[in-house]
């Protein structure tokens, strides 16, 4: 029992107080001393209690002084905490240490080294419980905060988008408007106005895909599946893709050109992802393909 104890007051103490980012040789130590503490569990159930029964109250003393010490450290770092637990357990390690000096004949039997132990033990549960709420209570803090960040990053990103919205509107009316004043258009001119067509379709490619997260998270987000053949599919994903001069795009017709059921925008807007991280994250170019 008293082995089970020692255990899970130290992990109970390294998990609340996470000091391995601060002290991570005695985090270490603790762990180590923790395993000699389940090994002479082990033995004793095997009846080698004599041979280990040293060795676990020496282990025993070095984890109450060590816990001792880290939650004085701590005090520097995480002074809330640090100064909780060392309210809470600095009476049980003194009190298990005594105990500890007692079955080593180091000190008479008594009150403070028999039952001065047993009285700390139960007076911690109180204390170990309101710790444990106390977290709990971070823990749901911690995570409001982040969704409550996530969502303000999400409107912006969305406030953004729709912005776009307008002058994208007006440059594609204008662009229209232009292309039809000049007709009949040279060889130069069609070429221009396709890079342009494309540029704007890329662009509010771009912003669909920056709305498309927060309406994929929407309770009442559905696809409109419609059978739609897979080159058509291919034909919409490359014909957005922007592939620069060191980059070559091969792509395969589908054998099987039949309609299949799909979302052609949302599908669409995945290809064109995975079409354009396969050229951002190529630097120095090399053949995309598009099977």
């Amino acid at each position: 029992l008293r082995s089970l104890t020692v255990a899970l007051f130290v992990a109970f103490v390294l998990t609340y107080l996470e000091p391995k980012a601060f002290y991570q040789r005695l985090t270490r130590t603790l762990d180590g001393l923790v395993g000699v503490i389940l090994v002479t569990l082990i033995l004793s159930l095997f009846g080698y209690y004599q041979e280990v029964g040293t060795v676990f109250v020496i282990a025993a003393i070095l984890i109450a002084v060590l816990v001792i010490f880290l939650l004085v450290m701590m005090l520097r770092h995480q002074r809330q905490r640090a100064g909780l637990l060392l309210v809470m357990f600095a009476p049980g390690c003194i009190a298990g240490i005594l105990v500890a000096l007692r079955n080593i004949g180091g000190l008479p039997a008594n009150f403070w080294t028999v039952d001065l132990w047993v009285i700390t033990v139960v007076l911690q549960i109180p204390f170990a419980t309101l710790v444990i709420l106390l977290r709990i209570r971070e823990v749901d803090r911690e995570r409001r905060a982040i969704a409550a960040q996530a969502q303000a990053q999400q409107g912006f990103l969305n406030m953004i988008a729709h912005e776009l919205r307008t002058p994208l509107s007006v440059i594609d009316a204008a662009t229209v408007n232009l292309e039809a004043r000049l007709e009949p258009l040279t060889l130069d001119f069609q070429i221009r106005f396709a890079r342009i067509r494309t540029a704007l379709a890329r662009l509010n490619g771009l912003v669909n895909n920056a709305l498309a997260e927060n309406r994929l998270l929407l309770a009442t987000f559905t696809l409109n599946r419609q059978p739609t053949a897979p080159s058509r599919l291919i034909e919409e994903a490359c014909g957005l893709a922007v592939v620069d001069d060191v980059h070559e795009l091969r792509v395969e017709a589908p054998s099987d050109d039949r309609p299949v059921p799909m979302d052609l925008h949302w599908l669409g807007l995945a290809v064109r992802n995975l079409l354009d991280n396969a050229i951002k994250y190529s630097p120095e170019g090399g053949l995309v393909e598009l099977i």
